[in-house]
């Protein structure tokens, strides 16, 4: 890898020490105190469309969120759930009074073999018949109460941009809808979408928010994986895929520097596989992150954070 970027010109930190994947990050919560994770590593969520009928965790939905629990990290993301009361109909999450049950014997299961912090991300796509974009403050304030209720450590808001001044608007009315019903020891993260036509974050969104009480961001963009042709045959590449994990690494160090005081969750690092745990300390030893968030390998290797940790990956 090391040959790969000197060749191409890519900027990929690496280290043989992996020690950085076991410093322990804090967390600012609603009511400013200090929540501690214990390790720099996290499960990202990933939207596997495995729901039951109601929006509530199936037996796929369990068995998966349990190995999550498993796997060794620190902080763990379960999800997506949609806000929309039409999202069952297509597989996705969905929380409300109504099956908070379920959601509350399923974290229950979790907590049995996991210590670390549970926050489930909540997600708006386009707006169903029934709702505007101008009800999703409501919609993501009821989900996130109905989170909290069934015992999640915090929600994150993911709400695809559109132009960036009504994204900006958009997002800054969730989080205070969020952040209204959110109790006191609550974690609050953000899912940012980084946009390569505009690398330059959003200054004014997230200073914003960061003074405002944001506990975490979580960078993410196009993932490195949707350029590999060895994983998807038909595909051509239009630049190599490192390419992209660079991009997001670079991102995620540029909003570090920006809100120093917010937990920065960077992504795209499961596409460098075994050498995965090295990028990984080398971004959190180059202050390119707080945490290293990892979504596909979490799936494919349920204990990825052990394993990691004590520098096991043979």
């Amino acid at each position: 890898l090391s040959y790969i970027c000197r060749r191409e010109g890519f900027d990929i930190p690496l280290s043989r020490d992996v020690s950085p994947l076991s410093g322990k990050v804090r967390l600012r919560s609603k009511g400013g105190e200090m929540v501690t994770l214990q390790n720099s590593l996290a499960v990202l969520p990933v939207n596997c469309l495995d729901a039951a009928a109601d929006g509530a965790p199936s037996c796929f939905t369990e068995r998966r969120w349990i190995r999550c629990a498993e796997s060794g990290a620190g902080l763990v993301f379960c999800g997506p759930a949609s806000v929309s009361e039409s999202a069952p109909a297509g597989g996705d999450l969905f929380i409300s009074e109504h099956n908070i049950q379920k959601y509350k014997s399923l974290i229950n299961k979790m907590r049995a073999v996991f210590s670390g912090l549970l926050v489930l991300q909540l997600f708006a796509d386009c707006p169903s018949e029934k709702e505007s974009e101008g009800d999703l403050p409501a919609l993501f304030a009821k989900a996130a109460r109905a989170a909290f209720n069934a015992g999640f450590d915090g929600v994150e808001i993911c709400v695809f941009p559109d132009s960036p001044s009504e994204y900006r608007s958009l997002v800054s009315k969730i989080f205070g809808a969020v952040f209204a019903v959110s109790p006191e020891n609550a974690v609050i993260s953000l899912k940012y979408f980084h946009n390569e036509n505009s690398p330059d974050p959003d200054v004014v969104l997230l200073c914003d928010l960061a003074k405002k009480g944001l506990s975490a961001i979580s960078v993410t963009a196009v993932s490195p994986d949707l350029a590999c042709p060895s994983n998807i045959p038909q595909a051509t590449p239009t630049r190599h895929p490192i390419a992209d994990a660079e991009q997001l690494l670079s991102a995620a160090k540029r909003i570090k520097n920006l809100v120093p005081d917010v937990c920065v969750i960077a992504s795209g690092m499961s596409y460098f596989k075994e050498l995965a745990p090295n990028v990984a300390a080398g971004a959190i030893a180059d202050k390119a992150c707080d945490v290293a968030g990892f979504g596909r390998m979490a799936l494919a290797y349920e204990s990825f954070a052990s394993d990691f940790l004590s520098d096991n990956t043979n």
